[in-house]
């Protein structure tokens, strides 16, 4: 049949086979205060965790997907929803083909397992600028090495790649300046988001020997790494006299550029499902 969305009703409810996480954690960091560099300070923090029986809880695009993406029909995805083979039309106007109407199952699942490595770099520095004003700004940047899922417990080495989709960019970065002289404070902020693929990455890359499973899906492929950027000015009457002496006043623009999410992206429904 066609490529179609349409509401499904589902079943909802508790899974009795769900079995509970077991997760290893490793970290390993350092934190660098040169004395050439009064006011400096730089902490570097290297991580890797590994969650098996990880528990999630899919929507219904989710299971159907995933029925889908898996290199057999014979996963546990497939099972927790029936097609309806008509003839003719189903209950509640389901379609051959289309899942059946409160056949799908949405309840809390067991993934293989679900592993990420990274790497945190969080770097403050504060000085005077020549007895005329406070300087104080701060880095904080992730670089992610890795973010996978094993989705499918009877094949649990076979790969979902999330690093480089969309909410999971390599790279990001947040860094705030703050300049203060007395009771004003005027202060910026840049966050930085990396590309990110339009689709999955699987559909354009090849990954553990398989071949790219959609390459023509789109005809751009990534979303542009995108700048936002603050600003903001803040009077702190907390040390001064009189009837004020506990107020703090700011005036702040976020997103002064007015950047708009890259290629137009926005959020999305979730009233549908497409099979």
């Amino acid at each position: 049949q066609p490529n179609s969305a349409y509401s499904l009703p589902i079943l909802s409810g508790s899974n009795p086979d769900l079995q509970p996480e077991k997760s290893d954690s490793y970290t390993v960091g350092a934190v660098i205060e040169p004395r050439f560099i009064p006011g400096l300070s730089v902490s570097v923090d290297w991580y890797k965790i590994s969650v098996k029986d990880v528990i999630v809880a899919l929507s219904a695009q989710s299971i159907a997907n995933s029925c889908y993406d898996q290199p057999s029909l014979d996963n546990p995805f497939c099972g927790l929803f029936e097609r309806y083979t008509g003839p003719g039309e189903g209950p509640l106007g389901t379609q051959p083909g289309q899942i059946l109407a409160n056949s799908l199952l949405s309840a809390g699942f067991n993934f293989a397992s679900r592993e990420r490595k990274g790497i945190d770099i969080n770097a403050t520095y504060r000085t005077d600028i020549g007895g005329f004003a406070r300087l104080n700004t701060n880095l904080i940047y992730t670089h992610n090495f890795k973010i996978s899922n094993y989705e499918n417990p009877t094949l649990p080495d076979f790969e979902n790649r999330i690093l480089g989709e969309l909410g999971d960019p390599k790279d990001e970065f947040l860094w705030s300046v703050d300049l203060t002289r007395g009771p004003i404070t005027l202060g910026y902020q840049m966050r930085y988001i990396g590309e990110m693929w339009t689709g999955a990455y699987e559909d354009f890359n090849a990954l553990q020997d398989r071949p790219p499973q959609n390459e023509d899906f789109a005809d751009i492929r990534k979303y542009p790494a995108t700048f936002y950027h603050d600003v903001r000015v803040e009077w702190d009457l907390k040390n001064g006299a009189g009837i004020g002496r506990d107020f703090q006043f700011y005036l702040g623009v976020d997103n002064l550029l007015n950047t708009h999410p890259p290629l137009g992206l926005a959020g999305t429904g979730t009233g549908g499902i497409t099979d």
